[in-house]
Order: structure tokens, then sequence, then C-alpha cells
């Protein structure tokens, strides 16, 4: 079954999905549950919320959006590919991009990513960037379109 809940108030939702829980008679603790979720820290709230609720929680699943797009695609047998979409592939394209570090585009980046572990330093920033957007596709969406075609969004110069 599909749940769609929404509430400006984090508690309020989870005291309402433990009553839905409760309330489905045929739930045992061998029963899956998925959860759409946007942040790893919803993730572990809920996990606290439900552990202290029914003193255990287990046999649960927590997709990201594109995650759970990718599961719904896969069980109506849809092809997809969100690949170009994922943490971990925008994390390895992001690091690619940031060795050419002789681009003044990097110039302000060049004493951060050098020394003896230049590697290191590139792949943590292209892992941090990546998270960020990652998240922007989930909060600021209209942000990314802008950006794509090119238009600023706001007036700081780092956007040029």
């Amino acid at each position: 079954m599909f749940y769609l809940h929404s509430s400006n108030r984090t508690e309020n939702l989870l005291h309402h999905l433990g009553a839905v829980i409760k309330a489905d008679g045929r739930r045992t603790v061998f029963d899956r549950e998925i959860f759409l979720i946007q942040s790893q820290g919803m993730e572990r709230m809920i996990c606290q919320f439900l552990a202290d609720t029914f003193n255990v929680f287990c046999n649960f699943q927590f997709l990201f959006p594109l995650r759970f797009l990718e599961t719904i695609a896969g069980q109506l047998g849809l092809q997809t590919d969100f690949d170009g979409y994922d943490r971990q592939v925008f994390t390895w394209r992001i690091e690619a991009g940031l060795r050419n570090q002789d681009s003044d585009v990097f110039r302000e980046l060049g004493k951060f990513m050098s020394g003896t572990q230049a590697g290191l330093k590139r792949f943590q920033l292209a892992r941090r960037l990546a998270n960020i957007f990652d998240q922007y596709q989930i909060m600021r969406p209209e942000m990314l379109e802008s950006w794509a075609a090119g238009k600023a969004v706001t007036g700081d110069n780092s956007e040029k």
C-alpha cells in the first residue's frame, strides 16, 4: 500500500506513521516497509521514533527520491537511466572535472587542491558538491533549471 502524508510538523507525521502501522493488523516484524525520504537525518529520526514506539523496528528500506523512482520504474518494467543523477556517479564526474586545475575557473581552488593529499582533497570536494547538488534536485529544482539555461538566480558574482 502507498501512503502519502504531508504536514509542516515532523512530530505530527511521525505520530501519524505510528498510528498507521498500528492500525494495520496484518503487520509483522517480517513485513517490509519502504520509506521515501529526503535526507539521512530523516531516516535516523524515523528509525528512532519507530524503535521507541514498537520496541523493535526491522525489515525496512529507506529510499531517496531517485532510488524510489528507479524502484517504481523497475516494478513497472520500464527501462530507466537515472545513473547520471546518482550521488556517487556525480561525485566521480565532478572529480574528473576538478582535475583540470590549470583553468582560470579553478584558480581559487588551486591552493586548496594542492599539496601531498591533493587527490583526497579533490575527491572530498567533489563528494561535497555532489551531495549539495543532490539536495538541490529535491529542494531547489528551479535553481538547477535556471543554471542549466545559463541564467543567474542571485546577484552574486560567484554564479558567473
